[in-house]
């Protein structure tokens, strides 16, 4: 009973709230320079249009007017214990001359990360100098600014993930503004317009002014890109505009991205870089839209290796052979791979095949949104919701020969519920069971150790073993007789380095034929090697190689597809191993780890 309640709790999400999409954006962003003349608050948006007067931390609304003040009402003082510079989504209680003060920094603060927290507000931002540091700057264009920061106002209670991408975004902003200034002057032609704009708001009679950074929008083309900056922030998370119709400035916020497909999970940039580091050739990409769409989003500058790795993305096509398609190394492949997955454009499944295993997400959203089935019906004609309970067990990719005709439709729909994680594929993974607690006396290899060849005690892999039983052992007479003279001149070694390469693999399969038991079964202690040999399957040397070769791999930490890929075996030979050795395992379904890591925090 108490399972089944904690069960309940989860599946209802009571408990701690979700971070909503809200919290993500900004509350405002300004624009300070300092110079000859000291610091000056030069633009923030948003801004509020009524002038606002700070209010005392202690005070507070009386529902009677005529109540006499206590100087000791404690009752009353705690109503406003914690001072808020927030409201209606907006900075509040802090003037423009305050936060001029605050933002001006010394030339000793400017190029590193600046940080300030008021209240229940985080100040974010990173200030640039326009000083020159050498001889080599002193030619540059004059200017009477010294420097100049853009600073973000986020809520304090925000995750602190995204404290590092507002940063990285204030910096590429200070470079791209630096870069504009010293060529041709931009910074100091708009803080010339937005100085006249409040001067000109200032002159106007009391009934006709209106707010000065109202004005100033109107007047200054940086006012309206950090205003196009601030809105795009808060839409959908990205942001592609040219400073000064000149340089590009290109930025994601991950988590505001990844909430549109992940709305009830906030996926964090570190949770992108591990399923990055997981990513393994045999993956594969589906993107989550249209590839036209995403090549008509691509800056003109975007590189042309980009392009065609869009255009040839495939569900079917792993990465590897995704490199081979599109003439790009494995390692140019993996990096634009990370791009599309920070941006969202993309995420990371097995290549689709007849053997694929689905079933219902665990993250699915209860109820299923109405905007997905109507996006569903509008493209199959169909009900989403009697699709998805074809999935309530798990289903396999391929159809019996009666609805072989349907098919080509049924590989669209899952690629349909994979693009906006419906369903998810399990992998089946394999753990020997020697003892009671499933543990052997191998230690755990890397996945450097496992891409390795195998160890010169089997000097062959898989596919070789399976390949000399079925096809290569014709020659096997000529290649000993060979061997056996060139050991005569020179040894073993050299007579097998003279050998072309599928003989050397025959030879090798003679040298492991001649090993005893105990030699191929040495990584394991006497107690486990008596347990494998009370399987019929151990008495066949053959066997028994094979098996002591993919020992390695059965820890229940690598799935039936990443022995294939390692080995370069079909899943056929690896499944009639694993069934002539199934009283020593323990088979088990689930995720890819690889592909799950944005729900780590979720989970």
């Amino acid at each position: 009973a108490y399972n089944c309640l904690i069960h309940f709790y989860k599946r209802h999400n009571f408990g701690p709230p979700q971070m909503g999409e809200s919290s993500l954006n900004p509350l405002c962003i300004i624009l300070v320079k300092s110079g000859a003349h000291g610091g000056k608050l030069l633009f923030r948006y948003p801004f509020n249009t009524q002038p606002s007067h700070p209010t005392s931390p202690n005070s507070f609304v009386r529902e009677n007017p005529y109540a006499i003040t206590i100087s000791e009402d404690l009752l009353h003082q705690r109503v406003n214990v914690e001072p808020s510079n927030i409201k209606d989504g907006q900075l509040e209680g802090l003037s423009d001359e305050t936060l001029a003060n605050l933002f001006s920094v010394s030339k000793s603060m400017c190029g590193a990360k600046f940080e300030l927290k008021i209240n229940d507000v985080r100040f974010v931002g990173h200030p640039t100098s326009l000083e020159p540091d050498d001889s080599s700057e002193k030619l540059a264009r004059k200017t009477t600014i010294t420097m100049f920061h853009i600073v973000f106002a986020l809520r304090a209670i925000d995750n602190y993930s995204i404290i590092p991408c507002y940063h990285e975004l204030s910096q590429r902003m200070g470079l791209i503004l630096k870069h504009e200034e010293q060529r041709v002057g931009y910074l100091t032609q708009q803080m010339k317009s937005l100085i006249a704009a409040q001067d000109e708001v200032g002159s106007l009679p009391e009934d006709q002014q209106e707010h000065h950074f109202s004005l100033a929008t109107e007047r200054s083309h940086l006012a309206r890109d950090i205003q196009t900056i601030y809105h795009d922030l808060c839409t959908n998370g990205e942001v592609r505009i040219y400073i000064n119709k000149w340089v590009e400035l290109s930025f994601c916020l991950p988590q505001k991205v990844h909430k549109q497909h992940f709305p009830n999970i906030l996926v964090e940039p570190e949770s992108i870089f591990e399923c990055l580091e997981a990513l393994r050739p045999y993956h594969s990409l589906v993107l989550l839209v249209e590839a036209q769409e995403l090549l008509d989003q691509l800056s003109t500058e975007a590189s042309p290796a980009l392009r065609r790795l869009v255009r040839q993305c495939s569900p079917l096509r792993s990465l590897k052979t995704l490199a081979v398609d599109t003439d790009l190394s494995l390692l140019q492949v993996f990096q634009l791979t990370g791009h599309l997955l920070y941006w969202g454009k993309a995420t990371v499944i097995y290549p689709l095949c007849e053997s694929n295993l689905y079933v219902l997400s665990p993250r699915m959203p209860m109820p299923v949104p109405a905007r997905l089935k109507e996006k569903f019906s509008e493209r199959f004609s169909d009900s989403l919701l009697e699709t998805l309970a074809t999935f309530s067990l798990p289903s396999r990719l391929a159809v019996s020969p009666p609805l072989a005709l349907h098919q080509p439709r049924i590989t669209e729909t899952i690629i349909w519920l994979l693009q906006h994680h419906l369903v998810i594929q399990l992998h089946t993974y394999v753990t020997l069971a020697l003892d009671e607690d499933m543990t052997t006396s191998c230690r755990n290899l890397s996945q450097e150790e496992l891409a390795r060849p195998a160890p010169a005690s089997l000097g062959l892999s898989l596919r070789d073993m399976v390949e000399s039983e079925s096809g290569n052992s014709q020659n096997s007479e000529e290649i000993s007789s060979f061997g056996s003279c060139g050991q005569e001149g020179g040894g073993p070694g050299r007579a097998l380095e003279t050998l072309p390469e599928g003989d050397q693999e025959i030879v090798k399969v003679q040298e492991v034929s001649q090993m005893t038991k105990e030699e191929v079964l040495k990584d394991f202690n006497s107690k486990e090697q008596a347990m494998i040999m009370t399987v019929p399957a151990a008495n066949n040397m053959d066997d028994l190689c094979k098996f002591a070769l993919m020992s390695k791999y059965f820890r229940g930490e690598h799935h039936l597809e990443e022995m294939m890929y390692h080995e370069n075996c079909p899943r056929s030979v690896l499944m009639q191993l694993i069934d002539k050795f199934r009283l020593l395992m323990v088979k088990h379904e689930h995720e890819d780890p690889a592909v799950s890591m944005y729900f780590k925090g979720m989970e």
